[in-house]
């Protein structure tokens, strides 16, 4: 417990007042930006404002879902299946982990494999991924 001053015993210089009105400019100014920004993601802008680093986007906030929408467009995710089908057309086993191999990225591998399992096109079993 301290004492406190009533507020009209205590004066502050001019740039006192300056400084925090930078300060409070600058936070409006970073949630402007933050509204603003769409190529980027909400958590990675949230940890820059607070001085941390992250190198990972959360794939949750609202940019992260449509990039990933973008990603797995049904086009791209054709273009996928093809290039699958290309890699196993010798109709034998391979490690799942050749997919690495394929120029695409992860999430576009993941939609065309989650389709062509659905439609009973590949089997995976045990590591293993062949078509059918």
């Amino acid at each position: 417990m301290q004492r406190r001053e009533p507020s009209e015993e205590l004066l502050f210089p001019p740039e006192v007042y300056e400084r925090l009105k930078q300060r409070y400019t600058e936070r409006i100014n970073a949630m402007i930006d933050y509204v603003k920004t769409s190529n980027q993601c909400r958590s990675r802008q949230l940890l820059r404002y607070f001085g941390e680093q992250n190198n990972h986007d959360c794939g949750q906030c609202d940019v992260c879902m449509a990039y990933n929408r973008t990603l797995t467009n049904s086009h791209k995710v054709a273009s996928a299946q093809a290039l699958i089908r290309q890699l196993l057309a010798d109709r034998q086993k391979h490690p799942i982990t050749v997919l690495r191999k394929l120029p695409l990225p992860y999430e576009q591998i993941e939609a065309a494999l989650k389709d062509m399992n659905d439609e009973e096109e590949i089997r995976v079993t045990d590591g293993l991924i062949q078509l059918t």
